[in-house]
């Protein structure tokens, strides 16, 4: 918690407003708080808030306007209400060539011999995704019309095939969901800061060594103990007692046996 409270300083609610001397709509411009990854856009009357602290650099844009930062300072985040002015951005060619038959009528390849560099979506003030794509699950319903259709694919999809039996995309979904909650109370805690949650909730700092937790399981075959295993957690007791169940098994054949006969 104490580490928690260093990273994460204390915050405030920002307000504020755009203005422009253009007759553009300053509606749904994009504000974003970049030091604490939070986003809001502003009403029609260009009225924005967000919380923040000092020396947050908050990001102003839109596709009509040139791209603001502004950093936040005391008297910034004392203020009831911050003015924001935006200058338009107007896109002006240098100069503009047209050659006639110049084209072969494949975008690709066009775009390629023009010459032209890749477009930064954030240097023209629009959002985009820029991180890792996600792998994406194929749906037991996807596998059943993929083998219905196998006659006119002639493949069969083996991999999401194999990682449906394996458990592979079980696990997956786990991971994904415990992924998500954990962000979720990440982000609560950023956007409002740990002063709240102390405050609000009265938590208080845990002192003194960490408790030492041990977890005990065993392997029954027929309500009878074939192996016992202690661990520090639940899989390394599980695993302890299933070696020990097997070596029981390699030492005592017998064991089995007479079971098994029983069983009869």
């Amino acid at each position: 918690m104490s580490n928690l409270c260093a990273q994460i300083k204390y915050s405030d609610l920002l307000k504020g407003r755009v203005s422009s001397n253009e007759s553009m709509s300053i509606e749904s411009i994009h504000v974003i708080n970049k030091t604490r990854g939070s986003a809001t856009i502003t009403d029609d009357k260009g009225r924005f808030e967000i919380y923040s602290s000092i020396n947050d650099t908050l990001l102003f844009s839109a596709i009509q306007f040139r791209v603001k930062i502004i950093v936040v300072n005391n008297q910034i985040l004392k203020s009831k209400e911050i003015v924001v002015p935006l200058e338009s951005f107007v896109n002006r060619l240098s100069e503009v060539i047209v050659k006639p038959h110049n084209l072969s009528g494949d975008l690709y390849k066009d775009f390629e011999s023009s010459g032209v560099k890749p477009i930064n979506f954030y240097n023209s003030g629009i959002p985009g995704f820029a991180g890792t794509r996600k792998e994406k699950i194929i749906t037991k319903k996807q596998l059943i019309i993929s083998t219905l259709l196998l006659p006119f694919t002639g493949s069969i999809p083996i991999e999401p095939i194999y990682k449906h039996i394996s458990g592979y995309y079980k696990t997956l979904k786990k991971k994904r969901k415990l992924d998500t909650e954990f962000d979720v109370v990440a982000n609560l805690i950023k956007f409002y800061g740990v002063d709240f949650f102390v405050e609000t909730y009265e938590l208080k700092e845990e002192s003194g060594p960490d408790h030492e937790k041990e977890f005990t399981m065993a392997v029954f075959v027929k309500e009878k103990e074939c192996g016992r295993g202690i661990g520090a957690s639940k899989k390394l007791a599980s695993q302890l007692a299933a070696e020990n169940a097997l070596l029981r098994i390699q030492e005592e054949p017998s064991f089995l046996q007479i079971e098994n006969f029983n069983n009869a």
